[in-house]
């Protein structure tokens, strides 16, 4: 009987401890996003100033993130994309950082990652179903279904 009634009150104990514990929690965490908006605006122009900065010294990471990001989002609306293990993550994050570097390279965009099978046509947001090619190619492709890219030889 001693064991039970213990039970309750240890029970009763941790359920106040746990709330408590979640009000203080939240409390600090609503202070320390006040804290954070109040930096964000005295140190508006700083922080402008920083993260234009860093874009320009970074300026492949940026691209290759936002257009990968914004393959990911149309794979998802078409729903064509495939759960990738971490290699395969690791391929595709290469294939777009390879395009960016080209086109870096270059000194604009002469290069874009293609869908060898069109993701309207049934093709997935896979790492073989994807390749660097001519942008001028890949436009007067279009939505077509077509054979990889291949480099022409002058003979």
């Amino acid at each position: 009987m001693a064991d039970s009634k213990t039970d309750i009150i240890r029970e009763d104990y941790l359920k106040r401890h746990r709330e408590a514990s979640a009000r203080d929690h939240a409390k600090h965490i609503d202070a320390r996003r006040k804290k954070k908006r109040e930096y964000q605006q005295a140190h508006r122009e700083k922080m402008l100033e920083t993260s234009i900065a860093w874009n320009k010294e970074n300026y492949s990471k940026v691209k290759c993130a936002s257009r990968k990001h914004q393959a990911k989002i149309r794979a998802i609306k078409r729903k064509s994309i495939v759960l990738l293990n971490k290699l395969e993550k690791q391929f595709i994050d290469g294939i777009y950082r390879d395009c960016s570097r080209l086109n870096e390279i270059f000194g604009m965009q002469v290069f874009e990652i293609d869908h060898t099978i069109p993701m309207t046509k049934g093709g997935l947001h896979s790492p073989n179903n994807l390749q660097i090619v001519p942008k001028s190619w890949n436009r007067s492709k279009h939505n077509s279904h077509s054979n990889r890219w291949e480099v022409p030889y002058g003979g």
